[in-house]
């Protein structure tokens, strides 16, 4: 057993610890932290909050039932690693949030005054441009679709991007994503999900720091930002449920309850515009105020001007790299990926986008 960092975790409670245990005191601890939960759930003193520590970054996730096998990932065409990535990340493996609200979501013309006129094509008139803008949507969804199927391995080879960009050239934006060329995978990310309206249903609680006045936000999106100037004042090594929570401009912003999270890191300086690679590591589950429980499914990383992404299958991890030609190869466990390796980006210090899928309440696991 390795004493060491099991004495420094009992004594400081740090998270980071926890990484340097060996398996025999991970499973020790694993065997305590569920009593431990019981026995101090009505005080919720430092014990109670070490033992969901240990079970956060410990504990098993469960396994998805889906082949792992017979990935069909999109291949590189025009510096389309921002596309391709994120599209791995987040339809390779099925997820119920995922498939209402953006594959199987019925689309419906929207109000002008919502600023859901993503797609109005060069319509002149507002009723032409709903009706367009719908329609180009809706083809957006039907290439979706495609890409899903196939990277499924249960419809037809869609080989790369190129009918998804095309299906985007009616959705205008100022960085041309209908176009070759670099971008940015988290700005696209979320401009595609400004054409799903049910993708933005998340609630941020929003304090005025000054007064303690409390509003809550009932539509805020799936993403949540954290950019430069906040992952510097961040302790090196924090987990990334602590990054859930933003303090700027006399404002308190904490996500209090989600279908889905991305947790997306502005990794890039504004002023230096150079890569801060500080080291955050990601915990396989967050825990939001309401109970409500998400598990590490997905991460992509950056490096080199080029993005990729692991994602998580049957409890194993797997890489994609779109110009490898390889594929989507198996990696092994967790803490396989937490570290840059000869071929690899790990995903603490090169990670910008953290996915994570609901899975279920801390009470209704451990029957608090």
């Amino acid at each position: 057993m390795n004493d060491d960092a099991l004495n420094r975790f009992n004594e400081t409670g740090n998270s980071i610890h926890l990484f340097y245990l060996d398996d025999e005191s991970r499973v020790y601890l694993l065997r305590l932290a569920p009593h431990a939960l019981v026995a101090h759930s009505k005080t919720k003193n430092k014990y109670f909050y070490r033992a969901l520590k240990v079970l956060d970054v410990l504990s098993p996730v469960d396994p998805l039932l889906f082949p792992c096998e017979g990935f069909r990932p999109l291949e590189w065409k025009g510096d389309s690693c921002y596309v391709d990535s994120g599209v791995v990340a987040l339809f390779a493996i099925p997820n119920e949030f995922v498939q209402s609200a953006i594959l199987d979501a019925k689309l419906k013309v929207e109000s002008p005054g919502r600023g859901r006129h993503v797609c109005p094509g060069f319509s002149g008139s507002t009723e032409q441009a709903g009706a367009l803008d719908l329609e180009n949507r809706r083809r957006v969804q039907y290439e979706l679709r495609r890409i899903t199927a196939s990277l499924r391995g249960s419809g037809p080879f869609v080989q790369d991007c190129a009918d998804l960009r095309r299906s985007l050239v009616n959705c205008p934006h100022t960085e041309r994503y209908h176009d070759p060329g670099e971008k940015d995978a988290s700005e696209y990310l979320a401009y595609m999900l400004s054409m799903f309206p049910a993708t933005a249903v998340s609630v941020v609680e929003v304090t005025d720091t000054r007064t303690g006045r409390r509003t809550l936000n009932m539509s805020a999106s799936i993403i949540w930002d954290t950019y430069a100037s906040t992952l510097n004042r961040v302790p090196e090594n924090t987990v990334s449920r602590k990054l859930l929570v933003h303090e700027q401009d006399g404002e308190r912003r904490r996500l209090v309850a989600a279908p889905y999270i991305v947790l997306n890191l502005h990794r890039m300086d504004p002023h230096t515009m150079k890569f801060i690679p500080k080291s955050i590591i990601p915990t396989q589950h967050i825990n939001l105020p309401d109970g409500q429980r998400f598990t590490l499914s997905a991460v992509v990383v950056w490096l080199d001007s080029h993005y990729t992404a692991y994602l998580r299958c049957q409890n194993s991890w797997y890489y994609n790299d779109d110009t490898s030609g390889k594929g989507v190869e198996l990696v092994g466990g967790y803490f396989d990926i937490l570290h840059k390796t000869r071929s690899r980006p790990g995903i603490c210090k090169n990670g910008t986008m953290y996915f994570y899928a609901e899975t279920r309440g801390v009470a209704e696991l451990y029957n608090l």
